[in-house]
């Protein structure tokens, strides 16, 4: 898999979490703005709090990774690949599928 496709992988995490989740996530998610939230969650995988990402994934998506800890064994892998984000070049919020899709568009420490 090659840097680009997991840091879109990575992106695409935010298309299938939901800002309401059915039990208590390990901490509250304190944003309701789609930009925000998709910052928040970006944030969180980025520091390896992938436990209140997979509080808020949907099915669809728990079943692509399969469990929480294959979701941290990914988000090792793409930090491992891809270092610290230096910049953001582009952010925005687009409608697509009827969902809110995050996207981000930053440079990293290790290029790619």
């Amino acid at each position: 898999m090659t840097l680009r496709s997991l840091l879109g992988t990575a992106l695409a995490l935010v298309v299938g979490c939901r800002t309401e989740v059915a039990t208590t996530p390990p901490e509250p998610l304190v944003v309701t703005e789609p930009l925000e939230v998709g910052r928040t969650f970006t944030g969180w995988f980025y520091t390896g709090r992938t436990s209140s990402i997979w509080a808020r994934m949907s099915t669809e998506m728990r079943e692509v990774f399969g469990s929480a800890s294959r979701l941290a064994d990914f988000r090792e892998e793409v930090m491992r690949g891809a270092g610290e984000e230096r910049a953001i070049n582009t952010e925005r919020v687009v409608n697509a599928l009827g969902a809110h899709v995050y996207n981000r568009i930053a440079t990293f420490s290790k290029g790619g």
